[in-house]
C-alpha cells in the first residue's frame, strides 16, 4: 500500500473489503494489515477486495491475527495494488547485461 493511501484511509476516507458477496466496512488500514469490526469479520478471510468508495485499491490475501476487545485484525499474505504497473518481461536498458565478445568457458 503505497503512503497517500494509508494516509487517506487514517484520515477517514471509506475503505470497505469485499470478500464474495459479502462488502465489510474497514476500521483501520495499516501497511501490513486491516481491522474489521468484530461481528463483520466473521467469515471473511482469503482472497478478498479492498474498495476506497467506487476504487478499487487492490486485491489481496488476508489471515486472521486474533481479536483485541471489539476488533478483528487481520494482516496481508500479499497484496497487489491496483495502480501497481505490471511486471517488465525485460531487462531495462541501464541493467543489460553487456553484449556477448565471442566464445567464453566458464571458471576462465
Amino acid at each position: 500500500m503505497t503512503r497517500a493511501e494509508i494516509d487517506l484511509a487514517r484520515r477517514g476516507t471509506a475503505c470497505r473489503l469485499v470478500s464474495g458477496r459479502r462488502s465489510v466496512p474497514v476500521r483501520r488500514l495499516w501497511r501490513t494489515g486491516l481491522s474489521l469490526g468484530r461481528a463483520e469479520a466473521r467469515g471473511v478471510r482469503g482472497l478478498v477486495h479492498l474498495y476506497r468508495g467506487a476504487d478499487l485499491v487492490g486485491t489481496g490475501l488476508i489471515v486472521s491475527d486474533g481479536v483485541v476487545e471489539d476488533e478483528h485484525l487481520f494482516h496481508f499474505k500479499r497484496l497487489t495494488l491496483a495502480d501497481a504497473p505490471p511486471a517488465r518481461d525485460y531487462a531495462p536498458e541501464a541493467s543489460a547485461l553487456p553484449p556477448h565478445r565471442g566464445p567464453w568457458r566458464a571458471g576462465l
